[in-house]
């Protein structure tokens, strides 16, 4: 092709595109109005009951509450300096954990909490759990963490992958498992 058609060819393209009309302001404020979430709130104290009794407690810098035909979800955020802190409770409405994060995703419909960012679980034991992400299925009272995970506790030191524990971090599995851990005699009592 030679040099002024081509350039023709351009100039014909350029112009075309630039005759082209916005988009209707209705079609606009329709388009905006998809992407606004139903709810934004600041400095929010985010708490979840059932049956009258707590499960959660979430303290944020911001919150954004979303919802579809399928699924209804709540993102709270945390800041550079103020990460989103947050309280778990038992079944029976004891405190169990409290934990921190980046950002927390809770979907309603299927009642499952997923904290990432620099996740910090600490048990009524003083069982600490260090991770990226981090999922609590609220109604089967478990934790899964699918990358690197890192326990702490008095009597051990415990590293691997792919958490899947209670609530309390009294039993758990891993996979790829280092560590240490103190292992205490029983005496005869005889």
């Amino acid at each position: 092709m030679s040099h002024p058609a081509y350039y023709g060819l351009l100039m014909c393209g350029l112009l075309v595109t630039a005759c082209r009309q916005p988009p209707a302001p209705e079609v606009m404020a329709a388009v905006q109005a998809e992407q606004q979430p139903e709810q934004e709130s600041w400095q929010v104290d985010y708490r979840l009951s059932l049956e009258g009794r707590p499960r959660a407690r979430l303290l944020a810098a911001h919150l954004i509450r979303e919802e579809s035909s399928e699924s209804t979800y709540v993102v709270l955020e945390g800041t550079a300096q103020e990460p989103v802190r947050g309280w778990i409770f038992t079944s029976a409405g004891d405190s169990a954990a409290t934990l921190q994060a980046r950002r927390i995703v809770y979907y309603e419909n299927r009642r499952r909490f997923e904290a990432e960012g620099a996740v910090e679980l600490v048990t009524r034991e003083g069982r600490r759990l260090l991770t990226e992400r981090l999922r609590w299925l609220e109604d089967r009272q478990r934790l899964y963490a699918p990358g690197f995970v890192r326990i702490l506790a008095p009597d051990e030191q415990i590293e691997g992958f792919e958490l899947d524990a209670d609530e309390q971090l009294r039993a758990y599995r891993l996979r790829r498992v280092t560590g240490h851990v103190v292992l205490r005699e029983e005496s005869d009592t005889e």
